[in-house]
Order: C-alpha cells, then structure tokens, then sequence
C-alpha cells in the first residue's frame, strides 16, 4: 500500500473537487485510531467517485483501498449516520470499502461501457476508466479473499463486489464459483441492498451478455489470478 501512496504523483491527479494532492493523508487517516478522524476521511474519498464518475485519482485510490483491506483495523465499525445505501447504523469499515469498489467496477463494466459506445463515447478514450479497468485483477485478488469472511456483512459485501469486478477478461472464469455465492446470498441475507445487487449479477450472467467496447486488455497478464482466492 506504501508503494502506490509514495510511487503515485497525487498532485498531477484530480478527484470531484480538484487536484489530489491532499488524497494520500485522507487515504492513511482511513487507519486511523480516532473513529471521527476514520469517518471524516470516509466522507472525503466519496470524492474519487462522486456520483458514479471516474476521475484520475480514482484507480491509485481504489488500489489503496483494496490494498488495506486485510489490515485488522478495517474491521473495526464506523459511526455512519447513513451510508451511500441508506442504511442508519455502524458497519464494519471493511465492508464500507468493499460496497464502495464494487460500485466502482460496476460504473467501469462492460454494461456501462456498451451504453457509453451506443451514445457514441468510447471508455478507451478516456484515462481514468482505463487505468480502473485494467486495475480489476489487483482489486480481486484482495476482495475475493473475503467471500468466506466469518462477518455477514464483511461477506456479503465481498461477494457482490467480487462478482462485479468480474467483467475483466481475466476474472470470466471465476463467475460460475461466485454464481452459487450470490444465490446464497439472495436466499439468505438480510441486507436488501446487496440482495439486489447479487440478483442483477445473476440476471446479467444468464442472459446474453451485452456487446462490450473493444477490448486490448490482456486476458493473461501478470495480474490475473492463477486460480481461485476463495
């Protein structure tokens, strides 16, 4: 994680509100000890994907997130008032993060990108989405190490998110494994939001998929994962 803060020039970077020099600090203040400090920057880094739009700081960032994800303090709970669900009440950050890079695939995926190519906008034209698209493998990796998690709602969070991020050439194959998650998912969860979620993942699977942007992403780069991390 010390290695994308330190090797990424944030102030060429821009998130919703301008240049990201300030994201490394906020990104480290997720660990911090003080709840109020890890919340305040939660609020903050809504900034790399302010309403469903990718900036260039958002890849780095995102690769962040997933990078500390295994660390024990992400399973602490965080104080939300609401999150970006509607849900009243502390949630383990872990999961937060989870939910917030599957949302972030999903405004990347090949649904998006077949929409974008029909209103005339090709996703390879710009940057930012191909800098998160081709980063899909890295964040997987580390998401689908939590689809078994002992936590519910870290559980929950890691299915939906790991399913979403499986548009990439190189995660197709791990879509049949996630199919039985996500259907246990719908038949017992509590959480509506991600019930919804796994059944648009499972309806997006059975039906012919829609046709994506040409694609030069390498279906066996260096970053896809040898088999399964679940």
């Amino acid at each position: 994680m010390g290695t994308v803060l330190s090797g990424t020039d944030w102030a060429t970077l821009e998130h919703a509100t301008g240049p990201a020099t300030e994201l490394p600090a906020v990104l480290v203040r997720l660990l911090d000890g003080d709840p109020s400090a890890r919340m305040a920057a939660l609020q903050y880094i809504e900034r790399i994907n302010h309403q469903n739009t990718i900036y260039p700081a958002t890849a780095p960032a995102a690769v962040y997130l997933a990078a500390i994800l295994p660390d024990p303090r992400t399973a602490a709970p965080v104080p939300l008032a609401v999150d970006h669900r509607g849900i009243v009440g502390p949630r383990p950050l872990r999961a937060v993060l989870l939910d917030q890079l599957g949302d972030m695939a999903d405004d990347v995926g090949d649904e998006v990108a077949a929409l974008a190519m029909k209103h005339g906008d090709d996703l390879r034209d710009v940057p930012a989405v191909v800098a998160l698209r081709a980063a899909r493998p890295t964040i997987f990796r580390v998401v689908a190490s939590f689809v078994d998690d002992g936590d519910p709602t870290i559980r929950a969070a890691a299915v939906v998110a790991a399913g979403r991020l499986t548009d990439h050439p190189t995660l197709l194959g791990f879509r049949a494994e996630l199919a039985h998650r996500l259907q246990a998912l719908l038949d017992t969860d509590a959480d509506s939001w991600h019930r919804d979620r796994a059944r648009e993942l499972l309806t997006r699977w059975n039906r012919p998929s829609p046709e994506p942007a040409p694609s030069n992403e390498n279906e066996n780069g260096p970053d896809a994962p040898d088999a399964p991390p679940f």
